[in-house]
């Protein structure tokens, strides 16, 4: 379950099997006369009763947390912010539980010679909070779209090459902008992918897609494939929505492909 704003309406999205929509749905019937049941979705118009949609909204928002199983400062800052825009409908969308239920590209840019942002293509608290999770070391700040990197921090590649690679997290896509990473990385060391050969660039780019470092040895980037096609392996999916099969096997291929061109550069040596 998610609570977010949107420019006109405030909106729950709940799976079709949360034992939280029966509840939610009941509360929307029985306090609310101004709502329209709609084919996927129930949109509740009622602005004169604001203190019910607060309520609402709080049920549902901390119900959420608990789900992902943290309740930070952060995420009752962004509660209140909510609450600010409750004089809006409220919708309540209910999704497949197969279905994705949103796609985040995060691309990356080098701000002068001591900071980095992480820009994410839209607002989302489960993308935010994963980056977060994941780069505490180097974060510096964070906003609704961006998150601020220590650039001088050492092993600053290390920790950013360690998330870098498409993830699913609760039901969210994470897409990584690789090309935006791989020519700020470059442009820092004072080279473009340009001056590169097809060769060496399509091997920068296997490194990136297994989240590996240049220095990492043979042993460590294969166990790192393992575990990879592991987690995307198409079995895993298998009987679920059509977009997360594709993905799942589009992923599992573009490890296998990665890998191979690691292990051809070792076997060269």
């Amino acid at each position: 379950m998610r609570v977010e704003t949107f420019n006109r309406f405030v909106q729950i999205s709940i799976e079709e099997q949360n034992p939280m929509l029966f509840k939610i749905l009941r509360y929307a019937t029985k306090y609310f006369q101004n709502q329209y049941h709609l084919s996927s979705s129930i949109l509740i118009l009622d602005d004169g009763e604001r203190f019910k949609k607060d309520y609402l909204i709080n049920w549902a928002y901390y119900s959420a947390m608990q789900e992902q199983h943290s309740i930070e400062d952060s995420t009752l800052k962004k509660l209140e912010h909510i609450l600010e825009s409750s004089y809006l409908p409220i919708r309540i969308k209910i999704t497949s539980s197969n279905s994705l239920l949103e796609c985040v590209r995060i691309s990356f840019r080098l701000l002068g010679v001591n900071r980095a942002v992480l820009i994410f293509d839209r607002p989302n608290h489960i993308a935010k909070r994963y980056i977060n999770a994941m780069l505490s070391q180097i974060i510096i700040s964070s906003d609704l779209s961006h998150i601020y990197l220590d650039s001088t921090t050492p092993d600053f590649w290390y920790y950013l090459m360690k998330i870098i690679g498409n993830k699913i997290i609760h039901n969210v896509r994470l897409e990584f902008d690789y090309d935006s990473f791989k020519l700020q990385q470059f442009n820092q060391k004072g080279f473009k992918s340009s001056y590169l050969t097809l060769k060496e660039q399509k091997l920068h780019k296997a490194y990136f897609v297994l989240g590996c470092n240049h220095n990492d040895s043979f042993f460590c980037i294969k166990s790192r494939y393992l575990e990879l096609i592991k987690e995307y392996h198409p079995d895993k999916v298998f009987g679920k929505d059509e977009s997360i099969i594709k993905f799942y096997n589009l992923k599992f291929i573009e490890l296998k492909e990665a890998f191979d061109i690691i292990k051809a550069s070792f076997e060269n040596i």
